[in-house]
């Protein structure tokens, strides 16, 4: 079986300082800052994704402020390498909606067997970043330290929760419009505030 369904929210505001910031200090194109909400899944026989967006818009309404501050460079050991995030400060707000959010669409998943406890994890103890790169050596994080600076400390807030599919979006819920996004709508600029 293959678990290539993500939930995540992708920061667009700033996607193209991030991008910018990646080809002139580090001579590549960084990952889009992406906070993973749900760990990878398959979906349930007889479940269509358009009913995981339905949950993830009645979960989100009742939640005003969805809030983060980027708080500085972590970089983390894992099974595929070593990966560089910007450490993410999540309001209550948001790590209650993260929880809530799981515990809504978990009937509806089969989660990586790996993957189920950190999807699981109380909102006191989620491990909320953004992944900007990965397999990154020390060399990487040195040169992205003082380009990220910009980025630092900078208050920002979920504007749309993607629902991925093999790292491409399917579905996106934008919050601010209170709308269902196919693909091409989410990766239209017209769509992008």
């Amino acid at each position: 079986m293959r678990y290539s369904w993500l939930i995540e929210v992708r920061e667009t505001k700033k996607r193209d300082t991030v991008k910018q910031i990646g080809y002139d200090h580090v001579g590549t194109r960084l990952f889009v800052p992406h906070i993973t909400l749900v760990y990878p899944f398959a979906i349930r026989r007889g479940i269509k994704p358009f009913q995981i967006m339905r949950s993830i818009r009645t979960i989100s309404n009742p939640h005003g402020d969805l809030a983060f501050v980027y708080d500085g460079l972590q970089q983390k050991d894992t099974s595929k390498g070593k990966i560089t995030v910007l450490k993410v400060n999540a309001s209550e707000d948001f790590r209650e909606f993260r929880y809530r959010l799981y515990q809504a669409v978990k009937d509806m998943i089969l989660e990586q067997p790996q993957t189920h406890q950190f999807n699981s994890l109380p909102q006191d103890r989620f491990w909320f970043h953004a992944t900007i790169a990965m397999r990154s050596g020390l060399s990487m994080i040195q040169r992205l330290k003082e380009a990220l600076i910009p980025l630092d400390k900078v208050q920002s807030e979920v504007e749309r929760i993607s629902l991925l599919k093999s790292q491409r979006i399917v579905y996106e819920y934008d919050l601010n419009a209170d709308r269902i996004l196919s693909r091409s709508q989410a990766l239209s600029r017209n769509q992008i505030r």
